[in-house]
């Protein structure tokens, strides 16, 4: 029987190489998740234009190649359960055979028989026990590899940066100087292209025009949310890129076009954008 545990090592190397090299298909998978989950949070939008059978029709065409690439993972692993299944019951049943032989020839005792084998299956059993771990390890060190590279990734705007100028006086003036921007999920189409406008402090200002002309972009770049990729945006005189993200932040009140309330009162909602403790009274 032990010269079987040769096969069952070959059997199982092989299957989590194997594994390893289709590491790819949990990132495809991942990626056709994030676009259905995008339709979905967004399912409104998608029913307003009528993509429901464009966008079905897109993911559909993603999943092909995982679902091929998955079908093959699933049969080599079935081959490679199937092949270890059959190595350690084949040799169960030659030990079983040639020791019942041994027994019945004097050789060796029932006894002695009995011994051996329980120690060589149970032996075999804690082998095949710990490599239907092999999966997870390779989970676990794939999941490790996203944290680490989460972990070590550099942001190019730092949330909790507390350096920076902060102004003790504040009169609004804001200005685009030839500012040139491009998303970076679409870094093939510029938004603005040497843009320049200047709005006047206390001025009230509208951006009007069709949806990806850039209006949201004009306020994601005063708050920062992105910074412009040529020129620059200046508040007060001063590039939005000195000023203390923070207080940046904190000087300005922003309603998006879809409004959403954490988990309280409209009240506590609206202090959650005070700096300092205020009293709160609810109306």
């Amino acid at each position: 029987m032990m010269a079987n545990f040769p096969l069952l090592f070959i059997g199982q190397a092989a299957r989590g190489k194997h594994m390893k090299t289709a590491g790819g298909l949990s990132d495809e998978l991942s990626g056709v998740g994030a676009q259905a989950s995008e339709a979905l949070s967004n399912i409104r939008t998608v029913a307003s234009l009528g993509l429901e059978k464009s966008l079905s029709g897109k993911l559909s065409d993603l999943l092909e190649e995982p679902l091929v690439r998955g079908r093959h993972e699933a049969h080599v692993n079935g081959l490679a359960l199937g092949f270890g299944s059959f190595v350690l019951f084949a040799a169960y049943a030659l030990a079983f055979w040639y020791g019942g032989k041994l027994v019945d020839d004097g050789d060796i005792t029932f006894k002695e028989l009995m011994r051996t084998l329980m120690t060589v299956m149970m032996s075999s059993q804690g082998i095949g026990m710990a490599s239907t771990f092999l999966a997870d390890s390779d989970h676990a060190l794939k999941a490790g590899k996203v944290i680490v590279n989460l972990r070590d990734r550099e942001v190019p705007i730092d949330s909790f940066d507390e350096t920076g100028l902060k102004p003790g006086t504040l009169e609004g003036k804001i200005e685009f100087k030839n500012v040139t921007f491009r998303y970076p999920t679409r870094p093939e189409v510029t938004v603005l292209r040497n843009y320049n406008l200047t709005i006047e402090a206390g001025q009230t200002v509208a951006f009007c025009g069709p949806s990806g002309g850039g209006k949201s972009t004009g306020v994601s770049l005063i708050e920062r949310f992105y910074d412009p990729i040529e020129g620059q945006v200046l508040l007060d005189g001063v590039d939005t890129r000195d000023l203390n993200l923070n207080w940046l932040r904190s000087q300005i009140g922003l309603v998006g076009q879809e409004p959403i309330l954490f988990i309280g009162t409209i009240a506590e909602n609206i202090a959650y954008g005070f700096t300092v403790k205020h009293s709160i009274r609810e109306q």
